[in-house]
């Protein structure tokens, strides 16, 4: 729509500020193109032109969010693990499931976001360029560790409800993520995606080992 200006001329009318929703739908938008892109290229092969162009927006708003490609890689990487931190709080907050129970759902709700974000993409991606970015690494690093919080927190509540003694619940907590982590990576390294079943299997002897042995805890 035109506006009149002083001297009787119609001026083209300014576009607002784009509202919350736009802005929200814009960043999805950007960063499902450039997952989709990083995936298929790679780093080194993705230009920021090509983000642009699969994400349907201009340089203006892609450079407005994401200074560099090093910035919007980065982004992509630690929105993939969104996922992981909201399971592991609502693993926290729910408190009604038993020790054994809530560590083999909290694997379980890990099985099906990961194929939700290509995880296997995601560990390929972080294996290959991980050496060249540092950041990458360090922000890998900070998500294990606040998973790794997340799950010492819930253990240590249903440690002391079930009257368990445990001295140190981020040692098994730890020892849970990283082993969860060993798992999706044999399965990048194999090519494969363990069925629910299968990962359900893996997830019930892992939570039994851990328990089973947690004199050392």
């Amino acid at each position: 729509m035109m506006q009149p200006s002083e001297g009787g001329e119609r001026r083209p009318r300014t576009r607002g500020r784009p509202s919350i929703a736009t802005a929200e739908e814009i960043d999805r938008e950007i960063l499902r193109a450039a997952k989709e892109q990083f995936f298929q290229h790679g780093y080194e092969r993705t230009s920021m032109s090509m983000i642009v162009k699969s994400a349907g927006v201009s340089k203006t708003t892609l450079y407005a969010r994401y200074a560099t490609k090093v910035e919007l890689f980065l982004a992509t990487v630690q929105d993939a693990h969104q996922g992981v931190e909201e399971i592991a709080a609502a693993l926290v907050s729910s408190r009604d499931m038993g020790l054994e129970e809530g560590l083999i759902a909290f694997g379980l709700q890990l099985h099906k976001i990961g194929a939700e974000v290509n995880w296997k993409e995601f560990e390929r991606l972080i294996f290959a360029e991980g050496p060249h970015f540092p950041e990458l690494y360090k922000a890998v690093a900070l998500r294990m560790d606040e998973g790794v919080e997340a799950i010492s927190e819930y253990i240590m509540h249903c440690a002391t409800r079930e009257g368990i003694a445990c001295r140190d619940p981020r040692k098994p907590a730890a020892m849970y993520l990283y082993a969860l982590r060993g798992f999706y990576n044999w399965q990048m390294l194999n090519g494969q995606r363990a069925t629910y079943e299968e990962a359900a299997e893996f997830f019930r002897n892992l939570v039994d080992t851990l328990i089973s042995s947690r004199v050392d805890w």
